[in-house]
This record gives C-alpha cells, structure tokens and sequence, in this order.
C-alpha cells in the first residue's frame, strides 16, 4: 500500500531567531505531550499548510474536534492512531512581514500558549476515552490500477 498523506516541511533558508526558537518549542512541547514524534506519523512540521491526501484519508478532518491553530496536530495524531501512511515532502517556503498568529489575540505568546492548551487537552481527552477515535477506516492509498 502506499503514502495516504503527504505533510509538508516547510523549507526556511534563513529563519529569523523568534521562528526557530517558536518552532522548536512547539514541535518539542507537542512531540512531548503526545508521545513521541512516531505519534504524529513522524511528521516534523505539523504546522505547515501543506497537505495533499486522497479522498479517503479526507474524513479524518471530519473527526478532529480541535477547532483553531492546533487542529492539524490532532489531524495527525487521528491520522496515526488510524495507521494512515503519512509521508513528509520539502516545501519552500519564503518569511513574509506580517502574520495571521501574529494579528490574532494575544500576539504570539498568546496563540502559542494557546495552542499548547488544546494539544494538552486533546491529549487528554483521547487518553481518559472522552473522544473516541474510529478505526473503521481503509487506508490505503488507491494506485493508479484500482478502479
């Protein structure tokens, strides 16, 4: 079977030193929370709003409760439980003045803190069994031969 999802990893030639210190702590404190960077199918860059799918692995959005920045990080974390095949592919990627995260509530700090609350209490809600995840889910990935 082949790759159900391709996650993009955005390719920064020269970040500025606020980005990789964000970017390094959010990718820690998250591979942290939920257990390892294998429980989010090994992808580096949750955040990046690269993603190409087939249809099937589509309804897993339709699963995520996460509603704001952390949703895609329970994407992924919905998309390994399911054993979804995920495969990472570089993206170039260009820092631009100005920022939907920056302009939202809070600033940066704010979105950042909030986002680590969702993906704690997502964690939790999956851990303790208050959301479910189905697993009635076929992931393969339809070759060019299936018809």
């Amino acid at each position: 079977s082949g790759t159900a999802i391709v996650a993009g990893v955005r390719q920064i030639s020269t970040p500025s030193l606020k980005r990789a210190i964000l970017s390094w702590g959010f990718r820690t404190a998250v591979t942290t929370v939920c257990g390892g960077r294998r429980s989010l199918s090994g992808v580096s860059d949750t955040q990046c709003g690269f993603k190409l799918m087939t249809l099937p692995a589509t309804s897993i959005y339709g699963q995520c409760r996460v509603r704001g920045w952390a949703h895609d990080v329970e994407f992924f974390y919905l998309a390994t439980l399911q054993k979804a095949c995920v495969s990472e592919t570089s993206v170039q990627w260009t820092e631009r003045e100005g920022s939907r995260l920056v302009d939202s509530a809070g600033g940066v700090v704010g979105a950042s803190l909030s986002m680590l609350w969702d993906v704690v209490m997502m964690r939790l809600a999956y851990l303790l069994g208050i959301w479910k995840v189905s697993m009635d889910n076929d992931w393969r990935a339809v070759s060019s031969n299936d018809n």
